[in-house]
């Protein structure tokens, strides 16, 4: 069965803005990938819903630049 993992998953991404509002609460900074993955197309794998080759490169390059920004 096909499913639309957002739907399908709709009480995790609840939890997931929950949790992200009690970080801010507490002045933890969080990355969010979900706006980079969700930009281009190819960056999950269409049968599971998990990152692809390419997805898993961009997440590592954004997270890389992320990090020399914080050493900087």
């Amino acid at each position: 069965m096909l499913t639309d993992f957002r739907t399908r998953f709709r009480s995790l991404f609840v939890k997931a803005e929950i949790f992200a509002a009690l970080l801010a609460d507490r002045s933890i900074e969080m990355i969010d990938l979900y706006p980079l993955l969700r930009e281009s197309e190819g960056n999950y794998l269409n049968f599971d819903g998990h990152w692809s080759p390419f997805g898993n490169q961009r997440v590592a390059d954004y997270l890389e630049s992320k990090l020399v920004e914080e050493s900087d």
